[in-house]
């Protein structure tokens, strides 16, 4: 072999599928860095930290996870490795089914930074966390592992909870993923998923509820 070809040789091998990721994951935080604030992240930064009581403007979910967040690292960096790690990790999950792994991890980064989702994904907003918490939720029910399987369903109800509307989202996917690669009956699946979505609805309603400190009723 040439110097030339194993040259290429040693960068085909050094550029994986983690280092792609992770390279066009860090591309991602220079530029978001440390998370974008909008009036409605203000917001509820400011009831994730007791300023303002919480209340059903907007999910509190999204205000506990975040005051457990801000605790550790103040400001809106750990909401943004969040949504953004979910984003990319199951987005590169799902297209690795389909092509092959480096392929998928530079497709998985080019959906992160195209223009219309980089600026939705940099700011802290509940659009985004549903956006990373469906699309981690989605590949982890591709798993035949229980595990992971079990983690993509409570992924799915966290995106339901920080999000009211969400339940338009997640129906689609339950139906079609619940039970996938099982032995149920077509109906009998389509039957459960149903239950599963309409039990995740109201256990996410009930979850929101239990946190809401002063009730402004929108």
């Amino acid at each position: 072999m040439s110097w030339s070809g194993r040259v290429w040789g040693a960068i085909d091998r050094c550029v994986s599928d983690r280092v792609v990721l992770l390279a066009g994951w860090l591309w991602f935080l220079v530029y978001a860095y440390p998370g974008y604030m909008s009036y409605d992240s203000s917001w509820q930064l400011s009831q994730a930290r007791g300023i303002e009581s919480i209340n059903e403007w907007h999910p509190p979910v999204m205000a506990v996870m975040w005051r457990y967040l801000d605790d550790l690292v103040a400001g809106p960096i750990l909401m943004l490795v969040l949504q953004s790690s979910l984003f990319l990790i199951g987005t590169f999950v799902v297209l690795r089914r389909a092509i092959s792994p480096r392929k998928a991890a530079f497709l998985a980064v080019v959906l992160l930074v195209v223009p219309q989702n980089i600026v939705v994904m940099s700011v802290i907003w509940k659009d985004s966390q549903m956006a990373g918490f469906l699309i981690a939720g989605i590949a982890c029910l591709f798993s035949q592992r229980r595990g992971w399987r079990v983690t993509g369903y409570v992924l799915i109800f966290l995106a339901t909870a920080v999000r009211y509307n969400a339940a338009a989202a997640t129906l689609p996917i339950l139906v079609f993923q619940f039970g996938y690669g099982g032995s149920l009956l077509w109906w009998k699946r389509i039957g459960l998923a149903c239950l599963a979505w309409v039990v995740m609805f109201v256990a996410s309603q009930q979850a929101n509820a239990l946190f809401v400190q002063q009730h402004t009723y929108p």
